[in-house]
C-alpha cells in the first residue's frame, strides 16, 4: 500500500498558498512546457456553481463568484461560504481521487481555502500528491490586504472575521484579513511536502524547471517529463534546507 501512494505522489503535484501568489500561472506553464494534466479547483467550482450563479443574474468567473458570495458583514456571505466550501471539498475529493485513473503526471492548482476543507480530504492530498506550497511571507500580508480590498476574491473567513464592538466594516476587515493569512501559513506549511521562499518563486530567473527539481526532493519523479534545462533550487523540504547549483 505504501508502494502505491508513494507512485501517486511521484507522479502528481498539488500547488497550494494564498490567492494571487502565482498556482494558476506555474501550473499553467507546467501544463505547457511539460505536459501535466492541469486540474483547476477554481474552475472547477465555478462550473458547480454554474446553476446557482445564473440564478443570481451572475455569467460566472472568478469576480462574479467573489459578488456572489459578498463580503463577510453582508447578510448572504455567511451561508454562501459554507455552500463554497461544501463545494471545494466535494471538487477537491473528486479530483485527488482521479488520480489513480490518470496515467500522466498531474498537476492541482488548489484554492487559496484548501486549508478550509475537510481534514479527511486535505489528508488524502497530502497521501496521494506531491504538495508544493507557494510561500507568501508576513511582510507581504499588508499589500495582499490592498489587493483585496481593491479587487476582492472567494474568501472562506471562518471564525477569522470577528469585527469588535464599535468597529466598522472597514476597520474590521483590515484588522481580520492579515490574522486570517497568518493562520492559513501555518497550515500551508504543516501540509507541504516542500516550501519555495517568496523571493525564490517571485524570481524572474526562476523556472518551471527549478520548482521541478524542488518537487522532486520531496518525492515527486521528474523523470517521467521531457528532460531540459540546467536546474539550480533553493527551497525548504520538511525542516531540511536545500541550496544547490549543479
Amino acid at each position: 500500500m505504501a508502494d502505491y501512494f508513494e507512485n501517486l505522489r511521484a507522479k502528481s503535484l498539488a500547488l497550494i498558498g494564498m490567492s494571487g501568489t502565482g498556482k494558476s500561472h506555474w501550473s499553467r506553464r507546467l501544463a505547457r512546457e511539460h505536459g501535466l494534466h492541469r486540474m483547476c479547483i477554481d474552475d472547477m467550482i465555478e462550473e458547480k456553481l454554474g446553476p446557482e450563479l445564473k440564478k443570481g443574474g451572475f455569467s460566472g468567473g472568478i469576480k462574479d463568484v467573489a459578488s456572489w458570495m459578498g463580503l463577510p458583514y453582508e447578510a448572504r456571505s455567511s451561508s454562501r461560504q459554507s455552500e463554497y466550501l461544501v463545494c471545494e471539498t466535494g471538487e477537491t475529493a473528486q479530483a485527488v481521487r482521479s488520480l489513480s485513473d490518470l496515467s500522466k503526471p498531474v498537476v492541482i492548482d488548489c484554492t487559496g481555502s484548501i486549508v478550509h476543507t475537510d481534514a479527511e480530504v486535505r489528508h488524502e492530498l497530502t497521501r496521494r500528491t506531491t504538495v508544493v506550497y507557494l510561500e507568501t511571507p508576513e511582510s507581504r500580508h499588508q499589500e495582499m490586504l490592498r489587493i483585496f480590498l481593491a479587487d476582492p476574491k472567494p474568501v472562506i473567513w471562518g471564525e477569522y472575521y470577528a469585527p469588535r464592538p464599535g468597529e466598522v466594516t472597514d476597520q474590521a476587515i483590515a484588522r481580520c484579513y492579515p490574522i486570517l493569512l497568518a493562520e492559513r501559513s501555518k497550515i500551508y506549511r504543516q501540509l507541504a511536502s516542500v516550501t519555495i521562499p517568496w523571493e525564490v518563486h517571485r524570481n524572474p530567473a526562476f523556472t518551471t524547471n527549478d520548482l521541478l527539481e524542488c518537487a522532486e526532493q520531496a518525492g515527486f519523479d521528474r523523470s517521467l517529463l521531457q528532460k531540459d534545462g540546467q536546474l539550480p533550487l533553493i527551497a525548504w523540504v520538511g525542516e531540511t534546507y536545500f541550496d544547490e547549483t549543479h
